[in-house]
């Protein structure tokens, strides 16, 4: 159990590079970018049947919360 729940976590980890936005309109291109991170994400696990986990949902979540902020900001 202690392996998968390790490969769990090797699972979720992702390398990127953070800049800040300085206008809305970078920062709405930073939130699509990361919410089309989201949905692959999302779109692996239902593939692999991972819905069950909490890296699932917390993924989920995080899509959700990044939906939010670009109504916030203006857009689709």
């Amino acid at each position: 159990m202690q392996s998968l729940r390790f490969g769990e976590r090797c699972a979720a980890i992702t390398n990127t590079v953070a800049a800040a936005a300085t206008n809305a309109t970078d920062a709405i291109r930073a939130i699509d970018r990361s919410l089309e991170l989201c949905v692959t994400q999302l779109a692996s696990l239902e593939k692999r049947n991972m819905t069950k986990l909490p890296m699932y949902n917390q993924v989920k979540e995080k899509y959700n919360n990044l939906q939010l902020k670009r109504g916030e900001i203006g857009g689709k």
